[in-house]
């Protein structure tokens, strides 16, 4: 059974810069850190947006044999969020006309991606891509994820396949009881 850990990146606020952790966010980071050293996982791969990236460097710094150069990590411009539009979300005047079909297309291919993984991978992303991925596995409608679906910051959703690794399943979804 492979299983794709996806987590989410902790709390963040905007600079004039970039979006990166809040203090509150890297205290999240740190506990969900705590939690995914429990699985036993040979890839990880992680979004390029700072947020993502800074998440899962808690994650490395409880471990022993893996860095950030590690060839075992994939940094991923495919795993940056998604538009909210896709999974139902409100329209963002001065959207560029294209984001609907280039970000849609972008987490088909690594979704692709991740489901050929032959052993378990830790993915650190973003709430509107994990959303996108359990509607894929679930075989539901994306556009109803945006109101009745809710991925917090650094939690954990578990996809796993089945047996014979032709087809995944939902383990867990948007687990916070490493927070408490």
């Amino acid at each position: 059974m492979i299983k794709l850990i996806l987590v989410r990146h902790g709390q963040t606020t905007t600079t004039n810069k970039d979006t990166v952790l809040t203090i509150k966010g890297q205290e999240e980071a740190k506990l969900v850190a705590n939690k995914l050293i429990d699985f036993s996982v040979n890839k990880i791969y992680v979004s390029n947006l700072t947020r993502a990236k800074e998440t899962m460097t808690f994650y490395l710094d409880k471990l022993t044999n893996v860095k950030t150069d590690d060839p075992k990590i994939i940094i991923s411009p495919k795993l940056a969020e998604i538009y909210r539009v896709i999974i139902g979300g409100p329209l963002k005047e001065g959207t560029s006309k294209n984001r609907f079909d280039n970000d849609k297309k972008r987490a088909d291919e690594i979704f692709k991606e991740l489901i050929k993984e032959k052993e378990d991978v830790i993915v650190f992303a973003h709430g509107n891509l994990i959303k996108y991925f359990l509607s894929k596995v679930m075989n539901l409608n994306p556009r109803t994820f945006w109101e009745n679906t809710t991925i917090n910051n650094c939690s954990i959703t578990i996809i796993e396949s089945n047996k014979d690794k032709n087809k995944f399943h939902v383990n867990i979804i948007n687990d916070t009881a490493h927070l408490k």
